[in-house]
C-alpha cells in the first residue's frame, strides 16, 4: 500500500492526495513488492533449515532462486559513463530507511490504530518516508494480535490464489515449526539441564 509514496514526506503526499491514500492504488506490486518479498523469503529459508540456524548464504541462495524480478527494470544504458546522470540524481539522496524510524513509526501506527489493520496500513502509508515498510509492519503486527479477520478482505482478494496458497503453507510449516519441533527440543534441553 505504501509504494507508490515511498520516500515522500506527508505533507508532500497530503498535496498529491488531498484524499489521503487509504487502498492498495498498485495490486500488480504486492507479489513483487521487495519487503512482502523478503519476508517470504527469509520465512521460506528458515523452513528449508528445517529450525537450524540460518546464514546469510542459506538466504542468498533462496534470493537467488526465487527473487520475483517482475518489478525490475532492465537498465536502458550499454555503457558506465551514460548511467552517471540518473544515478546521481536518484542515488546521491539521504537514504529514507533508518531501522530506528521505521520501528519507531511502525510501533507508533500499531498503537494509535489500536491494532485496527486498515488504519495502521493507511497510518503507515501516510506517514511517508519509508512508507511501505512502515506501512507492511504496523498492519502485520496489527493482524498478528487481531487475526486474520481484521484483513480487509478486499485486500486479500488482490492477491492471485498462488501466493495465498504459499502463505497458507508457510503460515503452517512455521507453526508446526517453531510450535511443536520448537517446544519439544526446548523440552529435553530442560530434562539435560535437571
Amino acid at each position: 500500500m505504501g509504494s507508490p509514496v515511498e520516500g515522500r514526506q506527508w505533507p508532500q503526499i497530503d498535496r498529491e492526495y488531498p484524499g489521503h491514500v487509504l487502498t492498495v492504488l498498485q495490486p500488480w506490486r504486492l507479489e513483487s513488492e521487495d519487503d512482502n518479498q523478503m519476508m517470504m523469503l527469509l520465512a521460506e529459508t528458515y523452513l528449508a533449515r528445517d529450525g537450524r540456524p540460518v546464514m546469510a548464504r542459506h538466504f542468498g541462495r533462496t534470493w537467488a532462486e526465487r527473487l520475483n524480478r517482475d518489478h525490475f527494470h532492465p537498465s536502458r544504458y550499454d555503457d558506465v559513463l551514460s548511467v552517471r546522470a540518473e544515478l546521481y540524481e536518484k542515488c546521491l539522496l539521504y537514504h529514507m530507511i533508518d531501522p530506528l524510524e521505521l520501528w519507531g513509526l511502525t510501533l507508533a501506527m500499531l498503537r494509535i490504530s489500536r491494532g485496527d489493520v486498515r488504519q495502521a496500513a493507511i497510518g503507515g502509508t501516510n506517514i511517508g518516508r519509508d512508507s511501505d515498510t512502515i506501512a507492511g509492519r504496523s498492519a502485520m503486527l496489527s493482524g498478528a494480535l487481531g487475526g486474520c479477520a481484521g484483513i480487509p478482505a478486499e485486500w486479500v482478494a488482490l492477491f492471485s490464489t498462488a501466493s495465498l496458497a504459499r502463505i497458507d503453507r508457510n503460515a503452517e510449516r512455521l507453526s508446526e515449526l517453531v510450535g511443536e519441533r520448537r517446544l519439544a527440543q526446548l523440552q529435553v534441553r530442560t530434562r539435560m539441564a535437571d
